[in-house]
């Protein structure tokens, strides 16, 4: 599956147990919608200001969805980077690079989707993460893994 392969782990750096890839993407270049397992798709501008909204208020990486008593997701680690990329970003990184003699980058060279990088606390969860125990971001209700996107 290809977008099950996208949304893995895409680097990890074990001196400080950091993890980056993608934490969902909601739509392909083209606008074409992303539906997860349970058959939804997450609009683009949905993903977006609820990713602010994460961020703002928690950026917690849960385990597996998983909530203490009291209701808050069971933080294993923490978002410390960021960046949703749409179409609207892409052509301001490419105005800027192009600006500084770059090639720059359009708006097809990537997914409208968030890409994160956090720090996962405990060596033991670092390993299942990088391991492919644990190969996705589990944050605020939402989580990477989804199916093949649909016509």
């Amino acid at each position: 599956e290809v977008m099950s392969a996208l949304l893995t782990i895409a680097l990890a750096k074990e001196a400080r147990q950091f993890v980056f890839g993608w934490g969902n993407v909601a739509a392909l270049p083209g606008g074409v919608l992303i539906k997860d397992y349970q058959g939804q798709a997450i609009a683009p501008d949905a993903l977006e200001y609820g990713t602010y909204d994460f961020m703002l208020k928690s950026g917690v990486i849960a385990y597996r969805h998983q909530k203490d008593v009291a209701g808050r997701p069971i933080a294993i680690g923490r978002v410390f980077e960021c960046m949703v990329f749409t179409e609207e970003k892409m052509a301001a990184l490419s105005k800027v690079a192009k600006s500084l003699g770059l090639r720059g980058c359009e708006a097809t060279d990537l997914p409208t989707g968030v890409w994160l990088g956090a720090h996962i606390f405990s060596k033991e969860h670092y390993l299942q993460t990088v391991n492919g125990e644990l190969p996705m971001f589990s944050v605020g209700g939402f989580h990477g893994k989804v199916a093949p996107h649909a016509k």
